[in-house]
């Protein structure tokens, strides 16, 4: 008996496909690891599934990315308001409270920008801030225009921010040696071995053991292959607006500027079996508009021009009158 055992195209799966696909693939093995007789394999198989997966967590974003994000946003609105309280206390009518906000101000602009460097350098630039704000030669000017309580949580937000940069550096640490790609290259060469053993096995013994097996593990791959025919059709596949219906135009009025309408253009939805239910565009995204003689009272031209997923053109008429 002839062994028809379909291969995946798994070069074109994204992560999580390819992700998905093995993990189906691997319960395939298991259910009938008798027949195939290869618990080596099969756990080799799990391991690198396993592998991958790990890398695939990995190479997302960090679990501390939103939160550094939204505690840099706080840091830095803080430091905007402590300057924005100086630059006014700068024309206050008090000339105590002009000279203590002209020694802060100096102060700040020693620092410069501190929100435009890195997160390492800002956060220490902030810690030093901080401890200047806070010592006995500016702290009587802080306490004078209300800001102690403002130095204080930037000090605090600066304190967190520190913890999630060390929260950061420790999954680092703890991040896979093994690249992406490799892993996922690994995972293929194992269910390659697998099923390379289920080809030899039929071709030297009887296959009826392995029937079903094939069955199954062919039906998983049509099923892969169609959602990537799918996916790259979507992406890559342009109709022609030319097979479009345009809803006819009622009749508009003569205004002596010109009359720009918008039709109303549908096609019909194409899909896996053949054309589906009528899909109507969307102006802009979909096509785009053209005019002729549309001033003066008679018969004006429309051109509707496909844009993005579409492409070509068509023609209608409409009355001004």
């Amino acid at each position: 008996m002839e062994l028809l055992l379909n291969r995946p195209r798994t070069s074109r799966f994204s992560t999580s496909n390819h992700l998905g696909f093995h993990r189906a693939a691997y319960e395939i093995c298991e259910a009938y690891a008798p027949a195939i007789d290869a618990a080596e394999l099969i756990a080799a198989y799990a391991a690198a599934i396993a592998e991958e997966n790990t890398s695939y967590c990995w190479g997302r974003r960090s679990n501390t990315t939103g939160q550094k994000a939204a505690v840099d946003y706080a840091r830095d609105t803080l430091i905007a308001l402590i300057g924005g309280v100086v630059r006014l206390s700068l024309k206050h009518f008090d000339p105590s409270v002009r000279d203590r906000a002209r020694k802060l101000q100096l102060l700040l602009k020693g620092y410069g920008p501190i929100r435009h460097l890195n997160y390492s350098a800002e956060t220490v630039a902030i810690d030093s801030l901080v401890e200047h704000l806070q010592s006995a030669a500016y702290l009587p000017a802080v306490q004078s225009l209300s800001l102690a309580e403002r130095v204080a949580e930037l000090a605090d937000q600066n304190a967190r921010f520190k913890s999630l940069l060390d929260a950061a550096a420790a999954e680092r640490l703890r991040k896979p040696t093994t690249p992406a790609r490799r892993s996922r290259q690994a995972t293929d060469d194992a269910l390659r071995r697998i099923t390379d053993r289920v080809a030899a096995l039929a071709t030297v013994g009887p296959a009826e053991p392995l029937a079903a097996f094939i069955d199954n593990f062919n039906l998983l791959v049509r099923h892969y292959n169609t959602l990537m025919r799918e996916h790259y059709g979507r992406l890559h596949a342009r109709m022609d607006v030319a097979a479009a219906t345009i809803a006819t135009i009622a009749p508009q009025p003569y205004t002596g500027k010109p009359v720009n309408v918008i039709p109303t253009v549908v096609v019909a939805a194409a899909t896996t079996v053949g054309d589906g239910p009528p899909r109507e565009l969307a102006f802009t995204v979909d096509f785009t508009v053209a005019y002729r003689d549309n001033v003066e009272r008679g018969t004006a031209t429309l051109f509707v021009y496909g844009v993005g997923r579409y492409t070509g053109s068509k023609t209608t008429t409409f009355n001004i009158v």
